[in-house]
């Protein structure tokens, strides 16, 4: 029996190996084992230390016969069960995928045969699954792949077990697969086993990759009600990375108010973030957004906690497409529209650019720039396509079109200015009303971009 531990967090079902179990017993539950085995004439001294218990323990067990085995496991989950569960740390790689999603009945069937399907031969493979239910009472599915695997070290042959855990999110159209190195199946299998997990369960077969969580998707994170920045990585023009802690908890506003954070947010891509999720219980999760990781040392995440993030960020994912630059799009269109030369057709845009930012920074004051960078890629992309927004409120916000503006963006939309001043007082609106939340705010932008015929495809270039 071997003596690492098992890293599993999504299908634990509360099995134990007997290594764990001895690491996991504290000073009370090991005394009563010591004597519990002292009565029984298997060891005959103490351990010279606390930390020595478990492998004192795992020597004589080794010893002793199977009949005593037995007795020894049933004394030892006797005293490991009136003590709270031992947790894991956390380690997975992030995957989003489309297609249309299969019945759970057929589901059921496919993973039933995953094993034949896969394009690799792994002796003494097992693989399990389960169908069961999220906090938000939505299908989830868990698939666990066990193989042996045998490791020689000085002469020495050691047999361990490794297992690779996959969990899916049908209905969001995301999986997770956990990566715990040593601890779970090689880099070329992982992969072959979350590929043909994922076209299990749709109905056309897709390449299968890590999503990648750009640097807007790491922002928006981190503008969520409960999460808070504890650390930030910022990618300097691809030379370096520079990472700041925050020692004191405060929210992202907050945090990027001080001017040494101030000046890496407003010039550099985020690359990697740290964000508490729960203060009281120090739960934190690390997302590399270059490999698409979300990983915590702590060993306290429940898979609910995983749950609960998941949903969160995928209700993010699907507002990506807001913050993808229009300016290609806006040149093309002012080329057609603007009878000027090279240079001076770049400066009439430069100057709509500019005059839009100053009078979006004016009406929001927002220090994290995302909600002036979703307002500022909506106005232009919607009157790129000819479709902006209605305003029928009566509300009024301070700003004014100056003379240039108004002259250069009724030529290049070919529109009337009343028409633009509509559009961005209908977006600022949506803005006053919900700029206490990122998520709520995107949800409005994106459903009233759905009212006017506007899809992810109509933004950007």
């Amino acid at each position: 029996m071997s003596k690492q531990e098992q890293k599993l967090f999504f299908t634990r079902e509360n099995y134990y190996t007997l290594w764990e179990m001895l690491n996991h017993l504290d000073s009370k539950t090991n005394k009563e084992l010591f004597l519990f085995s002292m009565g029984k004439h298997w060891i005959n001294a103490a351990p010279a230390s606390l930390e020595m218990y478990p492998n004192s323990f795992y020597r004589m067990y080794i010893q002793i016969d199977d009949e005593q085995k037995t007795l020894f496991i049933k004394k030892l989950k006797e005293l490991f069960n009136t003590l709270e569960k031992p947790k894991t740390d956390f380690h997975t790689v992030l995957y989003q995928f489309n297609g249309n999603i299969l019945p759970l009945e057929e589901v059921h069937n496919n993973l039933c045969t995953i094993k034949e399907k896969l394009d690799i031969k792994i002796d003494d493979l097992s693989v399990t699954f389960q169908i069961k239910s999220t906090i938000n009472q939505t299908p989830v599915i868990d698939i666990r792949f066990s193989s042996l695997k045998t490791e020689h070290y000085k002469g020495n042959e050691t047999v361990r077990k490794i297992h690779t855990e996959v969990r899916i999110y049908p209905e969001i159209q995301l999986a997770l697969l956990t990566n715990y190195n040593d601890f779970t199946h090689s880099e070329s299998v992982k992969k072959e086993f979350i590929k043909k997990a994922i076209n299990c369960i749709i109905s056309s077969q897709h390449t299968v990759e890590p999503t990648v969580l750009k640097d807007q998707s790491l922002r928006s994170l981190l503008l969520l009600k409960d999460v808070n920045p504890s650390k930030m990585k910022f990618d300097v023009d691809g030379r370096l990375q520079v990472g700041i802690r925050i020692m004191h908890r405060q929210n992202t506003k907050s945090a990027i108010d001080q001017d040494e954070v101030k000046h890496f947010y407003n010039k550099y891509e985020i690359s990697h973030i740290t964000v508490t999720i729960s203060e009281e219980e120090d739960k934190y999760i690390y997302i590399d957004g270059i490999n698409g990781k979300l990983m915590s040392k702590n060993k306290n995440l429940h898979p609910a906690d995983i749950d609960k993030f998941i949903y969160q960020l995928k209700n993010l994912l699907k507002f990506d497409y807001l913050y993808i630059n229009y300016k290609n799009d806006l040149v093309s269109l002012a080329k057609r529209r603007l009878i000027a030369t090279g240079s001076t057709l770049k400066v009439n845009i430069e100057t709509c650019i500019k005059g839009i930012k100053e009078k979006i920074q004016k009406v929001t004051q927002d220090n994290t720039k995302m909600f002036d960078t979703v307002i500022e890629n909506v106005f232009f992309s919607c009157l790129i396509k000819g479709n902006p927004f209605n305003y029928p409120e009566t509300k009024d916000f301070d700003y004014t079109f100056s003379t240039d503006e108004s002259r250069y963006l009724c030529k290049i939309f070919d529109t009337q200015l009343s028409t633009i001043e509509n559009h961005l007082k209908a977006i600022f609106f949506i803005f006053d009303e919900h700029k206490e939340s990122i998520e709520i705010f995107l949800s409005k932008i994106d459903e009233k971009m759905n009212m006017i015929g506007m899809v992810p495809n109509d933004i950007g270039a």
